[in-house]
């Protein structure tokens, strides 16, 4: 029969161990283990797995694997929080979040890596998700389907996607903010639901579109203080845009395009909106479209300042607007409500002001002295 003493130490080590595993400090065999708390300090093999559970992770190790890094199963299961400061770089998803799972808070300033960075699903709620570190992708970089809150990347991150688009919103989102740098083999940032509001002072870039609103999508404010690029145009909106502003640099093939069917309620420059083609495209129905003072919309190489199909109410240059070819081009089934000119309009090689339908297209009017300029 053991002493009395001997059985003291027995309990005391009992409860020592029931201590250890409520914090699970895990080194290896991630596979499976589902805990209330989870830290990851060593080269460890994943995926960690949770199930019907909540649990919170953090990461200051390296999970590695041929699938994905960290499952969040379907069936309520919630991370509370989750915080990588080390690695998780995978083959698979880095962050795979299942058909009704939450996702609280997620903090990344390490790296996180995988054919997928994180991916959501239909049924899933993300609170915040903030990257100060990298995130790199072989495939899409941020992918998220459910109903999501924020997601910044702060300044000094990075998100990389070589395949396909780096922030890809299928579902309702509030705010995407970019204080970074965002690149992408397809579009940097893909709106195909309700995004609220959408603010760059960084770098955002894609090989097709900097920023695509598709014809599905709408967001209420798109700001832009930094540089946003594309590869054919650095802002393409097939859907709905209520405010877009840029202070700082839009650029590509076609700066700004707005489609047939799309709209824009205020259309505000003050910086720069430049392509080698065009520097706006608007077939959309607008309200306002200004360029003030200081603003400069142009093409580069090829054609106009301002190539106009569409139907704006007001259209206010303070700015300069110049084109190869022409300045503004009025084309054929363009409406102007109102064109009002105190800056320069120019058209280094043709017309500053050129109409497929005389005079204007439909009644415009050209308030205040114009500086316009022919040629160079």
């Amino acid at each position: 029969m053991p002493s009395r003493r001997e059985s003291r130490r027995a309990v005391f080590g009992i409860r020592s161990l029931h201590r250890i595993l409520a914090t699970c400090v895990i080194v290896a065999g991630l596979a499976g283990a589902a805990r209330a708390q989870v830290v990851v300090s060593t080269a460890t093999t994943g995926p960690l797995t949770g199930d019907g559970s909540s649990f919170t992770v953090t990461n200051t190790g390296t999970i590695t694997g041929a699938g994905n890094g960290i499952d969040a199963g379907s069936g309520g299961t919630a991370i509370t929080t989750l915080d990588v400061q080390g690695g998780v770089i995978v083959s698979g998803y880095a962050l795979n979040v299942a058909d009704g799972a939450t996702l609280a808070t997620t903090t990344n300033s390490g790296v996180m890596s995988g054919d997928r960075v994180i991916q959501t699903y239909g049924g899933t709620t993300v609170g915040t998700i903030t990257n100060s570190g990298t995130m790199s992708a072989s495939g899409y970089g941020v992918l998220l389907y459910g109903t999501s809150g924020t997601f910044a990347n702060a300044a000094g991150g990075l998100v990389a996607a070589t395949g396909n688009d780096a922030i890809y919103l299928i579902g309702p989102t509030g705010q995407v903010s970019n204080a970074g740098t965002v690149t992408a083999g397809g579009n940097g940032l893909f709106v195909y639901n309700i995004l609220v509001t959408a603010t760059n002072s960084g770098s955002l870039q894609g090989n097709t579109y900097g920023v695509y609103v598709n014809s599905t999508g709408s967001t209420g404010l798109l700001a832009n203080t930094g540089a946003i690029s594309g590869g054919a145009h650095g802002v393409q909106n097939s859907g709905k845009i209520a405010t877009a502003s840029n202070a700082g640099a839009i650029s590509g093939v076609r700066g700004l395009q707005s489609d047939p069917g799309s709209t824009i309620g205020v259309l505000a420059n003050s910086g720069t909106v430049g392509g080698s083609e065009y520097g706006m495209v608007l077939y959309a129905t607008s309200g306002t479209v200004s360029n003030a003072a200081g603003g400069l919309i142009q093409a580069t190489s090829t054609l106009d300042g301002v190539f106009h199909q569409g139907n704006t109410t007001v259209f206010t240059n303070d700015g300069l607007v110049t084109g190869v070819r022409y300045g503004i081009l009025n084309n054929a089934g363009g409406s102007f409500g109102t064109l009002t000119n105190s800056g320069t309009v120019q058209g280094r090689s043709g017309h500053a002001l050129r109409a497929s339908e005389s005079p204007w297209q439909r009644g415009a009017i050209l308030k205040r002295p114009a500086r316009v300029r022919a040629g160079s």
